[in-house]
């Protein structure tokens, strides 16, 4: 019986978000531990820095990841594509049912453990998108306009450590981390009570570990996503949506760093979530039986399955 080889296409940045390729690297270590060969397609330089970057925070070596020598055409039988203009199904399944959501191996195996500490910490993480990015020194901005004093967990880009360092110098108990391998992300994510993000991937990471969220959406097309979650899970869409469509966006426009408005609303309602354990623990609860972390285990037996039922490559 021959080998299973699985190959990769896809893109991510500020052009379609850098959680796309740590999706298709959490679906590929999956693979891997079912003895399947990975490859990836050799795509813009760009691309492959970031593939090569956050393939190099993870537990197993980057070789296994890329093969230089191009894969054998008659091998294959899987072509996963995320990219701009074309997704894999089931990559994109997880949109219509959260079983199919794919997470990284360190926030399935942590699988429903959030664990709230005596005072309530957020979250916050917008993601590496060069535009958005900044939002994350607005929204700190804002929280220390507002009064608000820690405790908090702050991921951002390390060009942006110092400033936000000095913003929560008077802080209780504040952390401003860069660079961090899916491990170390799942390990701080899961001491925290509720997410600061954007709809995607770190939105299913915190729904896996157990956490609600508030999300600063930055684009039309986050804006729809949201609303198709929360309009299919009514009261059990354990996320507070902190939309920019008011503000008159095209749907692909990124709302340039954010309507200040918006990200002063977004600090408004942290503040008021912290302050209400009750519901910071329903949500948590809602949000770790929407995700159960087995969704990439799902995906590849719908692939075999497939496979096995057309008997050809898919």
């Amino acid at each position: 019986m021959r080998k299973k080889q699985i190959i990769f296409e896809t893109a991510g940045g500020g052009e379609i978000g850098y959680g796309h390729i740590t999706r298709c690297i959490a679906l590929a270590k999956e693979a891997l531990l079912r003895g399947w060969e990975i490859f990836f397609e050799d795509t813009d330089r760009y691309t492959k820095s970031l593939i090569r970057d956050v393939a190099s925070k993870t537990e197993i070596s980057f070789s296994a990841w890329w093969d230089y020598q191009q894969p054998d055409e008659d091998q294959i039988i899987c072509r996963v594509i995320d990219t701009p203009d074309e997704e894999h199904p089931l990559l994109k399944a997880w949109q219509d049912d959260l079983k199919f959501a794919v997470v990284d191996k360190a926030f399935s195996d942590m699988a429903g453990l959030a664990t709230p500490g005596i005072y309530p910490i957020p979250f916050i993480c917008l993601g590496k998108a060069e535009e958005v990015v900044p939002t994350v020194v607005k929204f700190v901005e804002e929280l220390d306009l507002a009064g608000f004093l820690g405790p908090a967990t702050i991921v951002a880009d390390s060009k942006y450590a110092s400033r936000l360092k000095h913003l929560t110098e008077d802080w209780y108990e504040t952390r401003v981390l860069s660079d961090l391998s899916p491990e170390q992300m799942a390990k701080e994510m899961v001491r925290c009570d509720i997410a600061v993000t954007k709809t995607g991937q770190l939105l299913l990471e915190a729904f896996c570990l157990g956490i609600g969220a508030i999300t600063i959406e930055p684009t039309g097309g986050h804006d729809e996503l949201h609303k198709k979650q929360q309009e299919k899970y009514g009261e059990n869409w354990p996320t507070v949506c902190i939309t920019h469509n008011r503000y008159h966006f095209r749907p692909n426009d990124i709302a340039r760093m954010n309507p200040l408005t918006q990200v002063q609303e977004a600090a408004g309602t942290l503040i008021a979530k912290l302050e209400n354990r009750p519901e910071l623990t329903c949500m948590g609860y809602q949000a770790k039986k929407l995700v159960d972390g087995r969704g990439a285990e799902r995906v590849l037996d719908a692939i075999e399955a497939e496979i096995e039922s057309k008997g050809k490559t898919v």
